[in-house]
């Protein structure tokens, strides 16, 4: 029964879109730290989430592919279509934040 729900692309596409825009909420929260005067361990820590995200959807489609290899190209598509396409549309979204002129990251205090 799961199986059969699996393979179907009704179920495997909106699946998917929801998954990927799902791996997109660690990248968001990520990029407040940089805004908070942290950049230094901000960047780290969305290149991580950048990594990180792609390491679980790789995970998610090798067993999608286990489970139900007639739906996978469905919800593999869809996956990584919404994954790349948020985190592209959020990265645009976040240089245009900081490159404002007005907008600039905080400067560190050194000592």
């Amino acid at each position: 029964m799961l199986v059969q729900l699996l393979t179907t692309p009704w179920f495997a596409v909106p699946f998917g879109l929801a998954i990927g825009l799902g791996l997109l909420a660690p990248l968001i929260w990520s990029t407040r730290l940089p805004a908070r005067g942290k950049s230094d361990i901000g960047f780290i820590v969305v290149m991580g989430a950048v990594f990180g995200g792609m390491i679980i959807a790789f995970i998610l489609l090798l067993g999608y592919r286990m489970i139900a290899p007639a739906g996978s190209a469905y919800f593999g598509l869809s996956l990584v279509g919404a994954y790349v396409l948020a985190t592209g549309v959020y990265t645009v979204i976040s240089i245009m934040r900081y490159a404002k002129p007005g907008n600039e990251l905080p400067k560190e205090t050194r000592r």
